[in-house]
C-alpha cells in the first residue's frame, strides 16, 4: 500500500474503534501493520482495540521502540503495571503470601508471512516489530560465533597478544534490561525513560502544540499558535478565581499572574463562583445565590453595576459554567432547572433566555468554538453520569459529535485559532489530569503527567493562545492555580493559597 493508502486504513480504523467496532479496527490495524511495521500510531490504536493486557504490552513497547519519546505510550505502561502489580497484590494478600508479585512472563509470538498463517495468528499483529527483535538476537548470536572463530583462530596461529592486530572489542547482548538493545562492539544504543513523575521541561515551540505527537492521519496541520513568535512573559496577564477565605463566602478575586497581587473583584455578602470575563474584557458574567437559589449576574469589569439576569426558580436549582459568545452578545452556562443538566443560552442584557436544543442527556461545562458557531462540552448520553466531550453545531437540525471515548471527561476549552481543545479527563489511574486534542478529537495527549496522584481542574487559555490555566492541588493538598504552556512545559504556580481555589479565567489582554 502507498502511504497515501496507510492514512486512508488508519483513519478507517479510528473511525470504527470510536464507533465501538472493535474486531473490524483490529482487522484493518493488523492489515495495515503487516504493511508498515514501524507505523507508530497505528500500534497506538491497536493498543486500545486489543483484548488482553499482554497484547496491549506488546502493542505500547512497539510504538516505544519506534519512538522512545511517545508520552502516550509510556503513561499506557506505567498504568498496565500499576493494573498488574494491584491484581498480584490482591491474589497474594487473599492467599497469605507476602511475596512480591511475579513478572508476567513475555511470550514469544509465531510470525505471520504473506500468504502463510502459523498457529497462534490471532497475535500475528505483533510479530514483526517483535519478530524483528527476536531476529536482531539471532543477528547478535551470529556476530559472537563469527568473532569467537576469529579469536580461536587467532590463539591457534599465535597472534594474539604478540604484536599483531587484536579485536577492539567482542561483541555483546543485553536481554532483559527494559530499554537497552545490542551492544556490538564498542558501539552502545540505549534509551533510558524519565522516572514517572518526572516533569520533562521542553524548549517552547509557538508552532506546534505538541512536539512529540504523531502527525495527524488527515491533512490538518497541527495546531498552531497565531501569537507572536516569543511567550509573553506571565506578568501580562491578569486572572479572575472563586476561592472561600476564612473571612468570607465564596468569593470572586482579581490576580495578576506576575506578582501574585489577589484584591476582591465583588464585595458580596452572598456566595459568588465562576466569573467569565466577556471577549472585550468590558464586563464580567458570574454566579451568586438570590433568596437560596442560585442565579447568573453581569457586571462591569470591576465588579460594579451587578446586574441579576435570571430567575430560575427550582428547587435545589443549580446555575454554573458561564461564558461569553465571541461577540460579547450571549451567554451560555448549565442548569438543573428542568430535573438534569441542560445548557442554556441568554443575550447578556437577560434577554432570550432558551435551549439551544433539547437532548434529554445531562450536558455541562459548554465552550464556544472562536467563530461562535458551535459549542463543545461534555454529556452524558448513557446515563450512568459517564460524561465525554461533545461538539455540536448551533443549527436547529445539527447533531452532536463525540469526541472523546474512555474515561470521565469535563471542562472542555477551545484555543483561540480553534484547533486544539484542553479538557480534563480522569482516565488515567482514576485521577483528574489535564488533556489536549484537535478540535476533531485526535491526538489526544497529557499534558499533567509529572503531578503523581493529584487532582486537576477548570483548564482555560489565554487570550493568545501562549499559556493554559488551569487549579490543581499537587502541591500540599490545597487546589491552587497553576500556568503552563500548550506543550505542558514552563509549569509555574500563581498562587499560594491556604483555601481552595477554583474557575480562573483570564482577562483579554489591554
Amino acid at each position: 500500500m502507498s502511504s497515501e493508502e496507510h492514512s486512508s486504513v488508519l483513519a478507517q480504523a479510528i473511525r470504527e474503534a470510536r464507533a465501538g467496532n472493535r474486531k473490524e479496527a483490529r482487522r484493518l490495524l493488523e492489515q495495515l501493520l503487516e504493511q508498515d511495521d514501524s507505523n507508530e500510531q497505528a500500534w497506538i490504536v491497536l493498543a486500545g482495540v486489543v483484548e488482553t493486557p499482554r497484547e496491549r504490552r506488546i502493542c505500547l513497547e512497539n510504538a516505544l521502540e519506534i519512538n522512545p519519546n511517545n508520552s502516550r505510550a509510556k503513561e499506557a505502561l506505567l498504568a498496565l503495571e500499576q493494573q498488574r502489580g494491584a491484581s498480584s497484590g490482591s491474589v497474594a494478600s487473599a492467599g497469605g503470601a507476602s511475596a512480591a508479585p511475579r513478572p508476567e512472563p513475555r511470550v514469544q509470538v509465531p510470525t505471520k508471512r504473506a500468504g502463510v498463517t502459523t498457529p497462534g495468528a490471532q497475535d500475528a499483529w505483533s510479530t514483526q516489530r517483535v519478530g524483528r527483535r527476536i531476529n536482531s538476537t539471532f543477528v547478535v548470536a551470529a556476530v559472537l560465533s563469527v568473532m569467537l572463530i576469529v579469536v580461536g583462530l587467532l590463539l591457534v596461529t599465535g597472534n594474539l597478544g604478540n604484536g599483531q592486530a587484536t579485536p577492539t572489542a567482542v561483541a555483546q547482548a543485553t536481554s532483559g534490561t527494559p530499554g537497552q538493545v545490542a551492544v556490538i562492539g564498542t558501539a552502545t544504543e540505549t534509551y533510558t525513560p524519565a522516572p514517572p513523575g518526572t516533569l520533562v521541561q521542553r524548549e517552547f515551540n509557538p508552532q506546534a502544540v505538541a512536539p512529540t505527537w504523531t502527525p495527524s492521519i488527515t491533512p490538518t496541520p497541527l495546531p498552531t499558535l497565531t501569537p507572536t513568535p516569543t511567550v509573553p512573559p506571565l506578568s501580562e496577564y491578569s486572572l479572575v478565581f472563586a476561592s472561600e477565605r476564612p473571612d468570607r463566602p465564596l468569593s470572586v478575586f482579581s490576580l495578576n499572574a506576575g506578582d501574585g497581587n489577589e484584591r476582591l473583584l465583588i464585595p458580596s455578602d452572598a456566595p459568588v463562583a465562576d466569573p467569565a470575563f466577556s471577549p472585550d474584557g468590558r464586563r464580567l458574567a458570574y454566579v451568586t445565590e438570590v433568596d437560596g437559589r442560585w442565579q447568573l449576574a453581569v457586571a462591569d469589569a470591576d465588579g460594579r453595576n451587578a446586574k441579576i439576569i435570571t430567575e430560575f426558580a427550582g428547587i435545589g436549582l443549580e446555575i454554573r459554567g458561564p461564558v461569553w459568545s465571541p461577540d460579547n452578545q450571549r451567554i451560555a452556562f448549565f442548569s438543573n432547572d428542568g430535573g438534569w443538566e441542560q445548557i442554556w443560552l441568554i443575550d447578556a442584557d437577560g434577554a432570550n433566555l432558551t435551549l439551544p436544543w433539547e437532548s434529554g442527556t445531562a450536558e455541562i461545562d459548554p465552550a464556544w468554538s472562536p467563530d461562535g458557531a458551535q459549542l463543545v462540552y461534555a454529556a452524558d448520553v448513557t446515563g450512568r453520569r459517564n460524561f465525554q466531550i461533545f461538539v455540536r453545531s448551533l443549527d436547529s437540525d445539527s447533531q452532536p459529535t463525540q469526541l472523546t471515548t474512555s474515561g470521565q471527561n469535563f471542562s472542555p476549552a477551545w484555543s483561540p485559532d480553534g484547533r486544539s481543545i484542553v479538557f480534563i479527563s480522569t482516565r488515567t489511574r482514576q485521577q483528574s489530569k489535564v488533556y489536549i486534542m484537535r478540535a476533531d478529537g485526535s491526538d489526544e495527549r497529557i499534558l499533567t503527567y509529572d503531578d503523581g496522584s493529584a487532582e486537576n481542574a477548570d483548564p482555560v487559555w489565554s487570550p493568545d493562545g501562549a499559556y493554559i490555566a488551569f487549579a490543581s492541588n499537587r502541591n500540599g493538598g490545597i487546589f491552587n492555580l497553576y500556568m503552563m504552556r500548550p506543550d505542558g512545559s514552563g509549569l509555574t504556580q500563581i498562587t499560594n493559597s491556604a483555601s481552595t481555589v477554583s474557575s480562573p479565567r483570564f482577562r483579554p489582554l489591554q
